[in-house]
């Protein structure tokens, strides 16, 4: 499924955007479960479009709910590390959410990485609030995009589209309700 860029023509992947929690079988999913205090892995990868230099922005958002980013986020392409000159990752300020974390690209700087995947690496702790709600625990991931370039080939500034992807870690509870007490009496039996 496909859709054509307005301006330049460029065809992106519908899917710009694809993020996972990794399961404690080392697989990716849409959901698992985990406990409170755990570090939760998740990977998102963006695919980078073949004209990423023409663009003004390209940035991704992540925004947990009832986990805690461990602020140890790492980018790949084909396997290796992306270029620090083309990225900055913010947890604190504007637009960066609670907990998470926003990774602000540098478009311009972008051709090596342009028409393939980026793939960003990190860990979350899951909060104590984690234990409660019966929906799950929410991770969003939020790719902001320049989607028009005008006719003189510079990138319309008002024209950002968003593409979100979601998983979901649940946590459970036990409650241990005792209702009555075990004892053992130790008997000594006389010798004869």
């Amino acid at each position: 499924d496909l859709r054509m860029s307005r301006g330049l023509g460029d065809v992106y992947k519908r899917q710009d955007l694809e993020k996972k929690v990794i399961d404690k079988d080392n697989t990716e999913t849409e959901d698992t479960d985990y406990s409170v205090g755990d570090h939760v892995p998740y990977t998102i990868t963006v695919s980078v479009p073949n004209n990423i230099t023409k663009l003004s922005t390209f940035e991704v958002t992540d925004t947990p709910n009832n986990l805690k980013y461990d602020g140890n986020a790492t980018l790949t392409c084909e396997g290796i590390a992306v270029d620090e000159a083309v990225y900055r990752i913010t947890t604190k300020g504007e637009d960066v959410p609670a907990n998470g974390f926003k990774i602000t690209f540098t478009p311009a700087a972008m051709e090596n990485y342009a028409g393939k995947n980026i793939v960003i690496s990190y860990t979350a702790e899951m909060t104590a609030a984690a234990s409660t709600p019966k929906d799950g625990n929410h991770n969003t991931a939020k790719l902001k995009y320049t989607n028009k370039i005008n006719v003189n080939g510079q990138p319309d500034d008002g024209s950002n589209s968003e593409i979100h992807d979601d998983t979901v870690v649940y946590s459970y509870t036990i409650n241990v309700h005792k209702d009555g007490a075990v004892s053992y009496t130790h008997l000594t039996l006389p010798t004869t």
